[in-house]
């Protein structure tokens, strides 16, 4: 079998790996002259930026089994520079150099039967090659999309996409309006304040701005742990917003249960001044009467709203610390409830340093755009500003130009990853986890691939197949109702992982880990990174998921005591409560 790996990125790179282990022929082609994708930088290409560090910890972006990155003193969140000196290791590693075309352009696919024809453009020289199989592994960050507004064409200043813009230094000395509240949008906002005269960012609606670090200065990822996050999303958003000290902005009957049942712990715990914190919250008349009025839990999605209650919150300048920090936890909350959607439903922001100069007073927050005038953009509230470089941080369409039907969608797809229609094709590194990092999900796909190219694993028959399809796609749009037309890549990281490993047959079996306190410990309490899935089943790398945890720190105790309250006593109440047909608690996990 001939397979076609279209791309030279982390997914591609992951793919030729699990496949070339199962003596599966592969030929990969990527129109680039470096390997690495979106990590290798190009000014001139959709890349990481030059001031790019990793938004996710360097714990969950490795592979399962290949713990072998080096940060080189560079902490948890690394330039991408040294992300990419680890895929560059890991190449050599495999020995997947030789198998990598570079500066060939994929411009077509067409099915010949049960084979594939790819045409390739090299220079000015068009060629052809028939394959088995084909994988794309090329992302979605290839053409950008530009919103239209009234009147920007008598718009005299610089109307650009984030993606073509070279640099920071371009906007020196320029007063700049960013589009967008995403990542790409948050990390210009920071890194172009020392060069623009003043920045402004301009917002449809509010979005989840989760902190990089947490606790003790730990990655914030290393709370998705095992043990929590097969609640509900429902409940899974009341225990960020109502029972984590100094986010608390809401009362739920979740959090009532949550405190009363966490009170045992932390005696036994010895947390007396939290002990004494929590207790003193039940003689709060909100917990109780929480059990009988259901929570507001989001506002709805506005800009408007939004731009108005920043501006309010920072309209005096102040130097105080204790100030700047109230002011930074209001602007959490205050994108969060302006988001119109549950935080667990939606893509989160890893970037918050833009919220200090909000804070500042060094960026100002506006609603959405009007209109623009030659000099001036207008915006929701009928204020305006006069700009000189509006930047684009509006994403990418859903295409892929070398396929007949370009345009994707991840509601239509099995698992985004194969499309019921296009047999021998696989989109492998697609799908977008709201939370977790990028490369885990490749690789899982890809260990689902190669168990179904040498016939372990079987595919579901077409009809199966829509009917899955079907029935995410409406809890999908359900979920999700702010993003289902824009970003329907997006997943729930560990409920995709933990789905397509039952499938694998990878797994970790908790049953068998009894025996093993240490690594069962790190495993229901630490980070839910993918080298756990290396402990049991095909392919299996103990060493490796060893090393792997060996080199994650043990679990805070709050962690292991939130983790004990919710595995140990919620999840048995949540498991009997769905099997009585009460499904809002079935969790996810």
């Amino acid at each position: 079998m001939r397979v076609c790996i279209i791309g030279a990125g982390v997914s591609a790179l992951v793919t030729a790996k699990e496949l070339t282990a199962k003596n599966i022929e592969v030929k990969m082609f990527d129109k680039r002259s470096q390997l690495g994708g979106l990590w290798n930088f190009d000014p001139k290409l959709s890349t990481v930026s030059d001031h790019t560090v990793l938004s996710t910890s360097a714990s969950f972006i490795q592979f399962s089994d290949f713990p072998e990155m080096d940060t080189l003193g560079e902490g948890y969140f690394p330039h991408y520079k040294v992300y990419l000196r680890y895929l560059e290791k890991y190449v050599a590693a495999h020995n997947l150099l030789p198998l990598i075309t570079f500066n060939h352009e994929v411009i077509k696919t067409e099915q010949k039967g049960e084979q594939w024809e790819v045409s390739f453009r090299h220079g000015k020289t068009t060629t052809h090659e028939i394959f088995d199989y084909v994988v794309v592994c090329t992302g979605l960050n290839h053409e950008p999309s530009v919103p239209n507004f009234e009147g920007e064409e008598s718009f005299k200043g610089l109307n650009i996409h984030s993606a073509l813009l070279e640099s920071t230094e371009n906007l020196r000395d320029k007063r700049v309006l960013i589009v967008g509240g995403g990542e790409s949008a948050a990390d210009l906002a920071h890194a172009a304040l020392p060069y623009a005269k003043k920045i402004y960012m301009s917002f449809r609606k509010g979005n989840i701005i989760s902190m990089s670090k947490g606790p003790a200065q730990r990655p914030a990822d290393h709370g998705s742990f095992r043990s929590k996050v097969w609640l509900p999303k429902i409940f899974l958003h009341d225990l960020h917003h109502c029972c984590i000290p100094n986010v608390r902005d809401q009362y739920s009957a979740f959090r009532t249960f949550y405190v009363i049942l966490s009170l045992p712990l932390l005696l036994l715990t010895c947390s007396f001044k939290k002990l004494a914190n929590e207790f003193l919250s039940l003689f709060d008349k909100n917990m109780w009467t929480a059990l009988f009025i259901p929570p507001q839990r989001y506002g709805h999605a506005s800009g408007l709203e939004l731009s108005k209650a920043c501006n309010e919150l920072t309209q005096e300048p102040t130097d105080s610390k204790d100030e700047l920090k109230r002011r930074f936890d209001k602007l959490r909350e205050l994108f969060s409830w302006y988001s119109g959607n549950l935080g667990s439903t939606q893509p989160f922001t890893k970037s918050s340093a833009f919220f200090h100069d909000i804070a500042r007073g060094k960026l100002t927050v506006k609603p959405n755009i009007s209109r623009y005038n030659e000099t001036t953009i207008l915006f929701e509230d009928g204020s305006s500003e006069k700009i000189d470089v509006v930047v684009l941080c509006t994403g990418f369409k859903l295409l892929l130009p070398f396929l007949d039907d370009a345009e994707l969608d991840g509601r239509k797809m099995y698992k985004n990853t194969f499309l019921p229609d296009k047999p021998n094709m696989a989109f492998l590194g697609l799908a977008r986890g709201s939370i977790g990092a990028t490369p885990p999900v490749p690789e899982m796909q890809a260990r689902w691939l190669a168990g179904i190219l040498t016939n372990r694993l079987n595919m579901p028959d077409i009809e199966t197949m829509k009917m899955v399809i079907k029935k995410d796609a409406e809890i999908y749009n359900r979920v999700r109702p702010n993003h289902a037309e824009r970003l329907t890549f997006l997943v729930d990281y560990h409920a995709l992982m933990e789905d397509i490993a039952g499938i694998v047959g990878c797994k970790p079996q908790l049953s068998q880990l009894i025996m093993q306190p240490k690594i069962l410990y790190k495993v229901l309490f630490g980070p839910m990174t993918c080298c756990q899935y290396r402990l049991h089943g095909p392919d299996a790398n103990p060493e490796a998921a060893m090393k792997a945890f060996n080199n994650t720190p043990y679990p805070l105790i709050f962690r292991v005591t939130q983790g004990v309250v919710l595995y140990v006593f919620m999840k048995p109440v949540f498991v009997l409560l769905s099997k009585l047909g009460f499904n809002k608690f079935k969790p996810v996990l």
